[in-house]
């Protein structure tokens, strides 16, 4: 399995809903249509403005091509709320433990 971190820096704490209500209604569904995805993960840190998510995927073909596919979508969506993509690195998941049926 892999994951692929992407940073973000910048938000504005009063766009923060906005940002993820983007991520619920329009993200995950076109990852969910790339062969492999496998997971989503937000994390909000407001009082720093920052912004993290891994995006697990079962290959690192699948996770290679969700890139390719989204990183013009992601670039665009970050500069609509005014932040920067830092970083968007990948990496193989050595662990991954998930509780089925919890949701934030």
């Amino acid at each position: 399995m892999y994951g692929r971190l992407v940073e973000i820096e910048g938000l504005d704490p009063s766009r923060v809903e906005e940002a993820l209500q983007n991520i619920r209604e329009n993200v995950i569904p076109a990852l969910k249509e790339i062969d492999g995805f496998a997971g989503f993960i937000s994390l909000m840190d407001e009082e720093n403005r920052r912004g993290r998510s891994v995006v697990l995927w079962e290959t690192r073909e699948g996770a290679e091509e969700a890139d390719r596919l989204m990183a013009p979508r992601r670039e665009e969506m970050v500069r609509q709320l005014g932040a920067t993509v830092r970083s968007t690195d990948l990496y193989e998941a050595r662990i991954v433990e998930v509780q089925t049926g919890v949701r934030a």
